[in-house]
Order: C-alpha cells, then sequence, then structure tokens
C-alpha cells in the first residue's frame, strides 16, 4: 500500500452531467464531484497515425485512495485533462485504487 507522502498532487474528479440551456438543448457539463491528493505518473507517449493525421497519445497512471471513481468520469490534473480508461483496486481491499488515464488533447 502506498504510504500516504507519496500522494502529493492534487487532483480534481469530475463526471458529466447534462442540462437544458434556455432553448431546450441538452447541454453537457463537467461536474466537480471532489478535489483528492493522489500519484501522478505518465508512463508512456505514443504517436498514432489517424487519417493522415500524426496524434500523441499520453498515457498516464493515477493512483489514488478515493472509491467512487467511474471510467466515464474524468480526472483534471493542473491544466490537463485525463479521460479515464480503467479503475483497477490495486490489492482488492478497496483502500487503493490505480487509474488508468490518456490524456485528451
Amino acid at each position: 500500500m502506498l504510504g500516504a507522502g507519496k500522494l502529493n498532487k492534487r487532483i480534481t474528479i469530475q463526471r458529466a452531467t447534462s442540462t437544458q440551456d434556455a432553448a431546450g438543448e441538452v447541454v453537457a457539463t463537467w461536474e466537480t464531484l471532489s478535489t483528492v491528493w493522489a500519484k501522478v505518473k505518465t508512463l508512456t507517449g505514443s504517436e498514432l497515425v489517424n487519417a493522415k493525421a500524426v496524434e500523441s497519445r499520453i498515457t498516464v497512471k493515477v493512483i489514488v485512495r478515493k472509491t467512487d471513481v467511474l471510467i466515464t468520469d474524468r480526472i483534471i490534473y493542473g491544466s490537463r485533462t485525463l479521460e479515464i480508461l480503467s479503475v483497477i483496486d490495486a490489492h482488492e481491499q478497496e483502500r487503493e485504487y490505480h487509474i488508468s488515464c490518456a490524456e485528451v488533447n
């Protein structure tokens, strides 16, 4: 289990919600669920070729103690937005969660 001193970065966890604007159109927005301490580690950077355009993709691992994170949520880390790819209970004790993310450009 990761010691509290290793969780030294602040992240914000957000969940998608939908509301209606004045014209009655459904608008997707992000609502902040919480701001928590985490360990953040950039794992890889890769380039993908997509329709003749080069796209870089950065994979990030985030470790938290928060239990209600869903793969449909997103993480804000500084000026970076991270799309959640998976949430794993690291030791199956509901105390440490490893979240695999991809940075959204």
